[in-house]
């Protein structure tokens, strides 16, 4: 669904800019994008804050518990989000074969559910880079 890479490109592009940074590790942009993509889709299903089950309270293959930041469905997609906040350094093949690491981790545990937000025309895409290189 367009409607949620294009918000998604415009909170880190745009509307983070405009917000005030909090005291925490993260400077607030895991819970100022959860919201604001929130509000910006309308969402069939949410995930909450700190969430270890894929937002649907699934289990992993591995029953290990993997904390995704943002996973939200709408018609037959689900969208996965790992979020991280970085001003100095690039995000490094670590970070992101662990995020697939859950994934596949995830998928594999709960095939028969998660294979019907799979389609034959859809693919797996990966269309935001969500990390902030030298913004503060």
């Amino acid at each position: 669904m367009i409607e949620v890479e294009l918000f998604s490109w415009l909170f880190v592009h745009s509307e983070w800019n405009k917000l005030r940074r909090m005291p925490t590790p993260d400077k607030g942009f895991e819970d100022e994008f959860r919201d604001y993509i929130y509000r910006k889709v309308r969402f069939d299903v949410v995930s909450t804050k700190r969430d270890l089950g894929l937002g649907l309270s699934h289990r992993s293959l591995s029953e290990t518990l993997h904390e995704l930041d943002v996973v939200c469905s709408k018609d037959s997609e689900l969208f996965v989000f790992e979020l991280k906040h970085y001003e100095v350094s690039d995000l490094s093949k670590e970070i992101v074969f662990t995020f697939l690491g859950k994934l596949v981790d995830f998928y594999l545990g709960n095939v028969s559910v998660l294979s019907s937000y799979h389609r034959a025309n859809s693919r797996w895409r990966f269309p935001l880079r969500a990390a902030l290189d030298n913004s503060g």
